[in-house]
């Protein structure tokens, strides 16, 4: 956690002013939570950062070598619950940032819980009240998640020689069995 928030500080504070920028005076948690996915997408993470989610991912994939929904979750646990949700509940971590939150109103409490299930890939119950406003959007988002988590995770290692190995890449078959697993999921 220390070593993500060291090397991903001026990240945060860049997907924190995009979202600031992006949320209205008065905005409801579903555009603030397709906000803040658009920023997510929008900056690229530090290099640093990517290597080690590659890295996740690829050790993973080592022990789990058939596609299934923990290739994500291994990745939106430390991208999106333990970099980002911290910044997201506390703004003042980020003072410089913070400031762009006044005046407006946002239950970040609300986004965070959506944001919590989103990074997931998980619904609330379907009849509890969370569950009937928010579960369609979740559906909605879940392959824009995965498609940021791929993104974010297939880097290129130094190999010694200068050049950039691509690790992790996907084969279209492989993302194919991936979108299966995630869509039998749904």
């Amino acid at each position: 956690d220390y070593y993500q928030h060291r090397v991903g500080m001026d990240y945060l504070c860049m997907v924190s002013t995009a979202f600031y920028n992006r949320i209205n005076r008065d905005v409801s948690t579903v555009d603030a939570i397709r906000g803040l996915l658009a920023s997510v997408a929008q900056v690229q993470l530090p290099y640093t950062l990517r290597l080690l989610y590659s890295k996740i991912r690829q050790q993973v994939s080592e022990r789990f070598p058939r596609p299934s929904l923990i290739h994500i979750h291994s990745i939106t646990s430390f991208m999106f619950i333990r970099l980002l949700l911290p910044v997201l509940l506390n703004p003042a971590m980020l003072p410089d940032v913070a400031s762009g939150m006044s005046g407006k109103s946002v239950d970040m409490r609300s986004v965070a819980k959506v944001w919590m299930k989103l990074s997931s890939l998980a619904e609330f119950d379907p009849q509890s009240p969370d569950g009937i406003l928010y579960n369609n959007l979740l559906k909605e988002l879940q392959a824009q998640v995965c498609l940021i988590v791929m993104q974010s995770s297939d880097v290129g290692m130094a190999d010694g020689g200068g050049s950039v190995m691509v690790v992790g890449e996907y084969t279209d078959s492989e993302q194919q069995a991936d979108l299966h697993c995630i869509h039998a999921y749904l």
